[in-house]
């Protein structure tokens, strides 16, 4: 019998693709360049400061439940399977609907998920997986203070040097590998020594625990800016700040800002403090990347913001909060709907007799590579 898996971070995933597609909205969706209304403007710079860490969070949730689970293979080959399904299924939807035109060229970039720009994540988080069993050697050999010398020399190099400086030679976006092996390590260490256990907040009761967490994540939002609404008023006043200090405006809302790795960590740790089991939220987590693949593809994601007309309607109104999440919903439950299909067909289609022989086949004929 398979041991349910318990649902609070199963509940972050769930919210977290939730933001990803808000986040997705007000960057992709053009609103920021036609929004007619300065305070609108940063509202939704405030709000885009708070949903940055949702990409961090898959990624260091990861690195707690891969560091002491076995490599598996399936997993990689599920996750290279659902994308080239869509990839296909969006490409013939859209050329016998839409009349799309794909050169050789373009036909076969589509379909190779390692030069793939808008599955950016899948494809690091590939190379993630892949090279997650040496990650976790090293995870279980290093003593405490290793651990934390290798976070803290890493947090400096490729977070806080590229937030501080404008330098190319240590500009980091975040959306890289490097910057995913140190959130996968990150999460390793808190699954090895959860914030809980520090000796700062050992004896506090969970529910103080859980306000100075809340207290902790809004004051790291309001800090972080802080320093973006400064750094955009002096960099335009002082053309020495902005060559030294322009990387703090420019990476605001990157995901490698210690700031946004910080509040990340913070909003880890406030699942951490629940322990409870939900069959109905872990179902509908393991539609989240499904929903990813669908909402984010790049045909997709046009058609989406047309229809909706995300750039346009209230772009100078507050009604435009609201109107933004119940697009986010209706894209959510459609893409999750989809996705659900395509797994119980995938499921229907492996449980075959004829599908059984070949993966048999498949099975013994690595094991027999891996003799020879």
């Amino acid at each position: 019998m398979v041991k349910e898996r318990n649902s609070n971070y199963e509940l972050m995933r769930i919210i977290s693709m939730f933001a990803i597609i808000m986040w997705h909205i007000i960057i992709h969706g053009g609103i920021l360049n036609s929004c007619g209304s300065d305070q609108l403007r940063t509202v939704l710079e405030l709000i885009l400061m708070t949903i940055v860490i949702h990409v961090n969070s898959f990624v260091m949730v990861t690195g707690y439940f891969q560091s002491t689970s076995k490599f598996r293979q399936s997993k990689i080959w599920s996750l290279i399977n659902s994308s080239l399904f869509y990839k296909a299924l969006i490409v013939i939807i859209f050329s016998v609907f839409f009349g799309l035109k794909l050169t050789k060229v373009e036909f076969i970039r589509e379909f190779f998920i390692l030069n793939i720009d808008e599955y950016w994540f899948v494809k690091y988080y590939i190379f993630l997986y892949l090279i997650s069993p040496f990650l976790n050697i090293l995870i279980q050999k290093m003593s405490k203070k290793q651990y934390k010398c290798l976070l803290i020399t890493s947090f400096l190099i490729f977070s806080v040097l590229p937030f501080i400086t404008s330098n190319g030679t240590f500009s980091n976006d975040g959306c890289n590998l490097i910057n995913f092996v140190f959130l996968y390590f990150i999460g390793g260490y808190l699954r090895k020594y959860p914030l809980k256990e520090c000796y700062i907040f050992k004896n506090v009761s969970k529910n103080l625990y859980r306000i100075i967490l809340i207290a902790s994540f809004i004051l790291v939002i309001l800090f972080d800016f802080t320093i973006y609404k400064t750094n955009n008023i002096l960099k335009n006043y002082s053309p020495a700040f902005n060559m030294i200090f322009g990387g703090m405006y420019n990476m605001a809302l990157l995901y490698s800002n210690p700031l946004v790795i910080i509040q990340t960590i913070i909003y880890f740790s406030f699942f951490g403090t629940f322990d409870f089991k939900n069959k109905f939220i872990n179902k509908i987590s393991k539609l989240t990347i499904g929903v990813y693949l669908i909402h984010d593809n790049n045909f997709v994601r046009s058609k989406i913001y047309d229809f909706f007309k995300i750039s346009t309607r209230y772009s100078s109104s507050y009604k435009f909060i609201i109107y933004m999440f119940i697009v986010a919903i209706i894209i959510f439950t459609m893409s999750a709907f989809i996705e659900f299909i395509r797994q119980k067909i995938f499921k229907f289609i492996y449980n075959l007799k004829i599908s059984q022989y070949f993966i048999k086949k498949y099975y013994n004929f690595i094991d027999s590579c891996k003799s020879n």
